[in-house]
């Protein structure tokens, strides 16, 4: 077991727990033993690009969130950054919600700014 495979086992087991989906569920999606599924969760092994797509394509996230370690979210100091990266880890009816705050927001934003005269 390699330390990149580690990682990726890591970082696939942290999504499968956001997305709110077990081993046993993914691997029944992929059609495959739970022993293959547990190897890649423990970096035994890891699974072929073809079957990192469909592994995402079933807890809902881009291939670089498994492949590659994201970075701190603050770390430059960026919001938009930060903002990316939490969102990104949101399931879609979060994500929808996240969204209709922003554009309540902005309306008060704009609605504030009126009765300023800005």
């Amino acid at each position: 077991m390699t330390e990149i495979n580690k990682e990726i086992g890591q970082r696939l087991a942290k999504r499968l727990a956001i997305s709110g989906k077990t081993q046993a569920d993914l691997a029944a999606y992929m059609n495959t033993s739970q022993a293959s599924v547990s190897n890649w969760v423990n970096g035994v092994k890891l699974p072929r690009m073809d079957k990192i797509d469909r592994i995402c394509e079933f807890i809902g996230c881009n291939r670089s969130d498994i492949l590659i370690e994201a970075p701190l979210p603050f770390a430059d100091g960026g919001m938009t950054r930060a903002f990316h990266y939490y969102f990104g880890l949101l399931n879609m009816e979060n994500k929808e919600k996240v969204l209709d705050i922003m554009k309540a927001l902005l309306l008060a934003q704009n609605t504030e700014g009126d009765k300023k005269g800005v």
